[in-house]
C-alpha cells in the first residue's frame, strides 16, 4: 500500500505538472492567435495595397529598370513576395530610414505617384507584420511560436493522458488493496473474537478442572475402597455368616472379641477379609438402615446389627427390639439358654 501511495503521489506530480505545462501551452498559443489576429490584417492590407499597382503605372518610373532586374515577373513578384525573406538590416534601414520620415505617408505620397502610395501602404503593412512577428514577440519569432506552441500543447496533453492513465491503474489498484485490506481486517476481528471465545471457554474448563480435582480424589479413593471392598468380600461374607448363625443372641463385647477372633484365622488361613469387620457395611443398606432409624430403630449399631441378623435368616426370632427393657429381657433369656 505504500508503494501505491508513493507511486500515486509521483504520478499526481507529474500530471500537475502537466496540467501546468499544458496550461502555459495554451496561454502562448492563445497569445500568438491574438497577435496574429492583429497583424493578419495588416498583412492583408499590404497584398490590397498591391492591388492598386498598375504594370503601366510601373513602367513610368524612373527606378523600373532596376526593379526589372530584380523581377523577371512584373506582375506578379511583390504578390509572391514571402514577408520573411526580409533580411534584418534592410528591415531596420526601413525603420530609420523611412518609417521615421513624416513625409512617408500615403496620403502624402499619392500627391506625388499612385504607385509610390501603393508601395507605401505595402512597406507599412509588411514592416507592422514584421515588428508584430519578429519584434514584439522575441526571443521567439511568432511564425515559429504558434506551431510550437500547438505542437507542445499536443504533445503534453498526450503526457497528461498517459499520466491520467497511469494515475487511474494504480488507483484502480489501490482500491483492490484497500477492499483486500477490509477483508482481512474482518478476518483478523473475527479471529479475535474466536480467541477471546477460546480463551474464556479455556478458562472456565481450568476453574471447571480446579473444582473437580477433589472429586478426582474422591473418587480415586471411593474406587480404591470399593476394590478393597470386593477383595475382601470372601471373608467378609463368611464372618458375617458366622455372626448370623451363631452370635445374634450374644452381647456387644463378646460379638466383637469373636469377630476378632474370626478374623485373624481368616487371615492365617490366607482369606481375605476386612481388619475393622463390620456387619452393617457388609450386608446393610444404607438407605434401609435409614428408613429403620426413622421408623424408631435406635442408631446403635448393635441394633443395626440385631436387624440385620434378623433379615438375613429364615427361623423367626425375637433378637430384634426396639424397646430396650425388652431388649435386656431377651439377652438374658439367650444367655440363660447358653449356660452362662
Amino acid at each position: 500500500s505504500m508503494q501505491v501511495e508513493a507511486k500515486s503521489k509521483v504520478v499526481r506530480v507529474d500530471e500537475e505538472a502537466a496540467t501546468i505545462k499544458a496550461s502555459e501551452a495554451r496561454v502562448l498559443m492563445n497569445e500568438c492567435e491574438t497577435e496574429l489576429a492583429k497583424v493578419i490584417p495588416a498583412l492583408e492590407a499590404s497584398v490590397s495595397a498591391l492591388d492598386t499597382l498598375k504594370v503601366r503605372i510601373l513602367k513610368h518610373v524612373s527606378f523600373w529598370m532596376f526593379i526589372s532586374v530584380q523581377c523577371t515577373d512584373k506582375e506578379n513578384c511583390l504578390f509572391h513576395f514571402k514577408t520573411s525573406d526580409f533580411q534584418v538590416h534592410t528591415m531596420q534601414k526601413i525603420r530609420t530610414e523611412y518609417m521615421t520620415n513624416p513625409d512617408f505617408d500615403p496620403r502624402k505620397v499619392s500627391k506625388a505617384s499612385s504607385a509610390a502610395e501603393g508601395l507605401c501602404k505595402w512597406i507599412k503593412a509588411i514592416e507592422a507584420y514584421d515588428r508584430v512577428i519578429k519584434v514584439q514577440c522575441l526571443p521567439f519569432p511568432m511564425a515559429n511560436t504558434h506551431g510550437k506552441a500547438q505542437e507542445s500543447l499536443t504533445v503534453t496533453m498526450a503526457l497528461l493522458d498517459q499520466k491520467r492513465a497511469e494515475l487511474k491503474d494504480v488507483e484502480d489498484h489501490l482500491v483492490v488493496l484497500h477492499k483486500c485490506f477490509e477483508e482481512k481486517t474482518e478476518e483478523k476481528t473475527r479471529l479475535e473474537l474466536q480467541v477471546n471465545l477460546c480463551a474464556k471457554k479455556l478458562g472456565r474448563a481450568e476453574k471447571l478442572i480446579g473444582g473437580l480435582g477433589g472429586e478426582k480424589t474422591r473418587w480415586s479413593k471411593a474406587a480404591d475402597d470399593l476394590q478393597n471392598t470386593y477383595d475382601n468380600l470372601t471373608g467378609d461374607v463368611l464372618i458375617s455368616a458366622g455372626v448370623i448363625a451363631y452370635l445374634g443372641a450374644f452381647t456387644v463385647g463378646f460379638r466383637h472379641d469373636c469377630t476378632k477372633l474370626w478374623t485373624s484365622l481368616c487371615q492365617s488361613k490366607n482369606i481375605p477379609c476386612s481388619d475393622d469387620f463390620s456387619l452393617s457395611k457388609t450386608l446393610g443398606d444404607p438407605i434401609q438402615i435409614w428408613a429403620w432409624n426413622i421408623a424408631g430403630l435406635p442408631s446403635d449399631s448393635f441394633s443395626i446389627d440385631n436387624v440385620l441378623c434378623k433379615s438375613n435368616i429364615q427361623k423367626d426370632s425375637s433378637i430384634t427390639f426396639v424397646d430396650k427393657k425388652k431388649k435386656k429381657k431377651c439377652i438374658a433369656s439367650n444367655l440363660l439358654h447358653i449356660g452362662l
